[in-house]
Parts: C-alpha cells; structure tokens; sequence
C-alpha cells in the first residue's frame, strides 16, 4: 500500500484498558444476598469482561448477574425474552424491598 501511497500506514491501539478479574468468595455477604433475591442457589464462573472486578477493587463486594441468556448476548440479533426481563424486574423489586427494611 505505501508504494502507493506514500503516508498510508496501519496504527492500532488498545481498544479497552484491561479489565481487573472478578474472584467473590462463595461465602461473601452479597452472594447469599443474590442467591436470596433470584432463588438461584448455584455459582458459576464464568470468562466475562465487566466492570465488577473494578468495583471489587474498590472494596464493593461484587457479582455478575442479570436476565437473558449468554448465548443471546453480544452478537448480532441479540435478544432478551421478556419472560426474562420480567424475572430481573421481580428481582430488583425484591431488592427494594430489602433495601427499604
């Protein structure tokens, strides 16, 4: 290409800083408080960029959770079923509860 045209030239940068990794202890305060506010019990580890491990940095005890399905996400034609979105609804309105106690 540069014998073409003499200034083209192909610069890359990083496109995100590095994400710090998320590690909760099973037994942290905010994961018995998830597993009471969904009805999930089970804890899975998965390889997901997010800003949890930023938060966890910062002494916020941390997890990732949420509706819809990974597979879904991220991709073209990603999607939410509303039955989902209507389980993340009942959650939060759980948490308020919880939080106004």
């Amino acid at each position: 290409m540069q014998q073409r045209f003499a200034g083209a030239r192909i610069v890359t940068h990083v496109p995100h800083p590095p994400v710090p990794p998320l590690d909760t202890p099973e037994d942290a305060s905010v994961v018995a408080l998830i597993q009471k506010l969904s009805g999930v019990q089970q804890t899975d580890t998965v390889a997901y960029a997010a800003e949890a491990g930023q938060f966890a940095e910062g002494g916020f005890e941390s997890v990732i959770c949420g509706p819809g399905d990974i597979a879904q996400a991220h991709r073209a034609n990603e999607f939410i079923e509303i039955s989902q979105l209507e389980k993340g609804l009942e959650m939060m309105e759980r948490l308020a509860g919880e939080l106004a106690v």
